[in-house]
């Protein structure tokens, strides 16, 4: 059976909304906001107002592309642990490599001292 998304069951949480940017008469960016209420049959529908409430700005918004939202938090800790693999890499080889050269120093030291 196919599933189907209603209104009521569509959670905007899971979806990025990329929208064009629209100028206020104020020349700042618009704010983009959804209609609560259902007159004229809107609710749910898109639209444009003033950021700061100084102009009478307002307009219809339609989407350009509707996107699943991606947890940036999980991309972005993958992306942190990856980047810590390399690093203890890093020091791992670091570790050695001053070992080795502490041991030469050694060596070197107690072969003058022993003369």
């Amino acid at each position: 059976m196919a599933s189907s998304t209603t209104a009521d069951s569509f959670d905007e949480s899971e979806y990025i909304l990329m929208v064009q940017n629209k100028i206020c008469q104020c020349g700042n960016i618009a704010d983009v906001r959804i209609t609560k209420s259902n007159e004229n049959n809107n609710h749910g529908k898109l639209y444009f107002v003033c950021a700061n409430g100084r102009c009478d700005f307002r307009g219809w918004c339609m989407p350009r592309r509707i996107e699943p939202k991606v947890d940036q938090d999980y991309n972005f800790h993958r992306m942190v642990i990856k980047e810590m693999k390399i690093m203890k890499q890093k020091i791992e080889w670091h570790d050695k490599v001053f070992i080795f050269t502490l041991m030469i120093c050694v060596f070197l030291f107690v072969k003058y001292i022993m003369g």
